[in-house]
Parts: C-alpha cells; sequence; structure tokens
C-alpha cells in the first residue's frame, strides 16, 4: 500500500524538524520560544491512513535546568486500497474534522480527566497537537512486564477505566452534536466490513501480488473472488449480519471506536485499591457502538498481552458492568464514592455484584465481537507493507510478523470451539438459536473461504 500525502510532496509529520514546526506557525512559545533548542520527533505511521506519536521539545530553559515539554501530535492521511469500504472509512478530512470535534466535545462537555489537553491543529496538513503528560500507554506497560499477573492487574485496571469512560459517554451523550452520533454498527455498514475483511484476508493469503490487487477492476475482482471460492458473499453476509445482530442484541451507544491499549494512557498505580482513571487518544473512529467493543479491542493487543482468558470473560463481564453501572451517576460525589467502593471489594465480590444472566450476555457478544476484529486484525496485517508492520510489534517478546499472521485464525478456531462447549452460555440471550446459528454460519463461511480449519467437531456442536 502506498501513502499520499497532502498536499502532493508535503514532508510528512514524522519528518518534521523544529524548523518545520516553527514555520508551520500554529504553535506558541510554550513549545517555539527561544528557550527551546530542539525536538525529538518520535511520530511514526501507527496505521494505514495516519502518522502519530510525542514530540519532545527541548532545551535549557535559559538557565533554570533542562526544559523537556511534550506534546502528542497525529496527522491524517489518505490511503490507497483495493476496497472502497476500506477507502471510504478512512477518508483523512472526515476523520480529522471528526476526531477535533470529538476531543473538544470530550473535553470541554464529559469530563477533562478523560483526555489530554488540546494546543492547536494545522487545517491544511490535517495535523492537531495535545499536551502530553509523562505517562505510558498500557501497551508499554504491557510490554515491560514478565510476569502474567503483573499483565493481567494491568489489563483488569484498564478494563475498569473503559467502562467508566463508557458510562460517562452514554450519560453525556446529549452534549455531542448529532453529526457525531453515527451507527458505526448498522447492519449495512458492519456486513460491508465483514466483506471486506473476507475479501482482503482471502486476496492477500493467494498467489496474486500485492500490486495486481491493488490495481483488480471490479470485474477483475469478482472474477478473483469467485475464483478464491467467494462467490455469493454479500448476500451470504448480509443474512448473517442482519440476522445474527439482532440475536446477539447489540445496542450502540457512543464510544471511542478504536479502544487499542496504545490509546489507552496512564500514570503508574500506587495503591491496588486506588486504580488510576487513564486517559484516551485517536478520536477518529468516534460515534455509537456497542460498548461491549472497547474491551474486544483493548484486550486484541500483539502477542496476546492484554488478553483475558476465554474462561474469565464472564468475570470480565461482571467487573465491567459493576463499574459502568457505578460511573453512571452524574453526580460526581456519588459517582467517586461508588468507585471507591467498588475498588475496596475483592475480584470475586464485584463480579459477584452482577447478575449471572448479563455477564453471560456480555460473554456472548463479547466472543462474537472477539471473532470479527481477529478478522479485522488479521485483513489489516496482509494488506499493510511489512515494514509498518514491524513497527507494531517492536519490543514484544518472542513476537513476529509471522506470528502475527498466523495467531489470529487459531484465536478464532479458540473461540468457535469454546462458545460449542459452553452453549449454555447462549441461553442467556431472547434468542439462543438465533445467537447460535450467528457463530456456526459465519464458522462455516470462514471453511468454505478457507481462511481458517474449524474441526467439523466443533462446527457439529454449533448446529
Amino acid at each position: 500500500m502506498t501513502i499520499n500525502l497532502l498536499p502532493l510532496g508535503q514532508k510528512p509529520l514524522n519528518e518534521f524538524t523544529l524548523e518545520d514546526f516553527r514555520e508551520q506557525r500554529v504553535l506558541g512559545e510554550t513549545y517555539l520560544g527561544s528557550d527551546i533548542t530542539g525536538v525529538k520527533n518520535n511520530a511514526s505511521m501507527g496505521s494505514g491512513h495516519s502518522i502519530s506519536g510525542i514530540l519532545y521539545f527541548t532545551g535549557q530553559g535559559n538557565g533554570y535546568g533542562a526544559v523537556d515539554r511534550r506534546l502528542f501530535a497525529k496527522q491524517l492521511l489518505p490511503t490507497v486500497d483495493h476496497s472502497d469500504t476500506y477507502k471510504v472509512g478512512r477518508e483523512p478530512y472526515v476523520l480529522y474534522f471528526r476526531e477535533l470535534q470529538a476531543l473538544k466535545t470530550v473535553s470541554v462537555g464529559v469530563g477533562t480527566d478523560l483526555t489530554f489537553p488540546f494546543v492547536a491543529q494545522d487545517d491544511t496538513r490535517l495535523i492537531f497537537f495535545q499536551r502530553y503528560a509523562r505517562a505510558k500507554s498500557d501497551a508499554d506497560r504491557l510490554t515491560e512486564m514478565t510476569h502474567p499477573i503483573a499483565r493481567k492487574r494491568v489489563a483488569y485496571a484498564g478494563h475498569r477505566s473503559i467502562a467508566c469512560l463508557n458510562a460517562r459517554l452514554r450519560t453525556r451523550k446529549y452534549c455531542f452534536h448529532d453529526s457525531l452520533l453515527v451507527d458505526k454498527f448498522s447492519v449495512d455498514k458492519k456486513s460491508a466490513d465483514i466483506v471486506d475483511y473476507f475479501e482482503t484476508w482471502r486476496l492477500y493469503s493467494s498467489d496474486y501480488s500485492r500490486e495486481e490487487i491493488v490495481n483488480l477492476t471490479a470485474n477483475g475482482m469478482k472474477k478473483v473472488l469467485d475464483e478464491l471460492k467467494l462467490k455469493n458473499l454479500e448476500s451470504d453476509v448480509s443474512i448473517l449480519v442482519g440476522e445474527g445482530w439482532k440475536a446477539l442484541e447489540f445496542l450502540s451507544e457512543p464510544g471511542h471506536g478504536d479502544m487499542r491499549a496504545h490509546h489507552v494512557i496512564g500514570p503508574e498505580e500506587t495503591r491496588a485499591d486506588r486504580p488510576k482513571q487513564r486517559k484516551f487518544i485517536d478520536w477518529d473512529r468516534f460515534g455509537l457502538y456497542p460498548n461491549v467493543l472497547s474491551h474486544v479491542t483493548y484486550s486484541s493487543m500483539e502477542g496476546g498481552l492484554a488478553e483475558i482468558p476465554l474462561d474469565e470473560i464472564c468475570g470480565l463481564g461482571g467487573r465491567v458492568l459493576a463499574y459502568d453501572k457505578a460511573a453512571s451517576n452524574n453526580d460526581a460525589k456519588i459517582r467517586n464514592r461508588s468507585l471507591r467502593n467498588l475498588d475496596k471489594m475483592s475480584h470475586k465480590k464485584v463480579i459477584a455484584s452482577v447478575k449471572s444472566s448479563l455477564k453471560n450476555k456480555f460473554a456472548v457478544q463479547y466472543l462474537a465481537l472477539a471473532i470479527e476484529d481477529h478478522m479485522h486484525l488479521q485483513s489489516s496485517s496482509l494488506r499493510w507493507p511489512r515494514n509498518q508492520l514491524a513497527g507494531l510489534i517492536s519490543g514484544i517478546p518472542g513476537w513476529s510478523l509471522e506470528k502475527m499472521v498466523n495467531t489470529r485464525p487459531q484465536k478464532i478456531v479458540e473461540i468457535l470451539d469454546f462458545v460449542a462447549q459452553n452453549k449454555k452460555l447462549l441461553n442467556s440471550m431472547d434468542d439462543p438459536v438465533g445467537a447460535r446459528k450467528y457463530f456456526a454460519r459465519l464458522g462455516d463461511k470462514l471453511i468454505q473461504a478457507e481462511l481458517v480449519d474449524v474441526p467439523e467437531t466443533v462446527l457439529s456442536r454449533l448446529k
């Protein structure tokens, strides 16, 4: 995939020097004054449509000690891809102004404790800046840890903060302009997304080169997909999602939209019973989503570092729902007292405070969305250049590009097997038969497309 910068020939954010920032003329004296003598630019390609990272403006401070002033910066970029669905969903001007609107609304109307303060914007180059604290992302924190129990503790603290965020966004929904409250989980939208995942995964797993795939015409694409056993894909997926989404009872609410562990930023924990609220970056996907999705995407970090074991998903649901309820009160004193009370309770007591039927429903929705997200990340891993992917796994012990591509199909099979062995979870749904059919039909379609190898014993238990 090639990246076209706006305007043509413009220097990308990750190559900006101190002189470039001065010529840009959007940052003030705090970052570009006479006491600033250099900038360490850690921005990089974080996805197929943006460059982002931390900028460290440094100097001697006019005799008052060393200066280290930090900004988070992000630049939106257009993409070139074989898929119109992929390109339309990543139109740079739309994402740029959506993110700015969401960021400013959250900061002003929902809570300054949830975002970093906005500093400046450059609408010509599609770059904006936020003040950045001396804090690590959960992804960095998890990567540095070697003990699984320590990682799990960080992950559960992250889920706690996400639950509090989701509750606050929901109760302050009135703060957001209607243009932001777009349903990103409509049947049509998700059908198009899942078709794109199927097609991209299958195309890039075939013998066709990256260049051949990007340059396929519409007729050529249809012919190739038919050859690759993806006939009737759009109609099959439309039925799958249309009937399955209803049975899975998804309810869309205001959400971040892309809650990866590297988007969750927070200070070190000082006491186990007083978790610190995290802040969140990268709001370009803001819209209406099932709140379960944030917990799925947070757990999906490469290397499985933020992964919650499948047999603990119901327990995760108990914690999430308990903290969501506590954080839903608009009275700050009552809200904070309720959260402190939960923080003092044991893990088991927090989980036990939520009805089993609600925890089971959370688990079913989580597992369905986890399969979809594995498909999403698998298609992204295949469509992005290897040098870009290498940056996403840097520092993760024992992880490689090969594992990155080979692990997610295996995870999908594990989820289908888990659901097949725990069909009682489905009984908490209003339509357990419809929910079961969703997993069975999706498994069938993945096998038909030759994307995963699901044992027949697994599918037979789902049917």
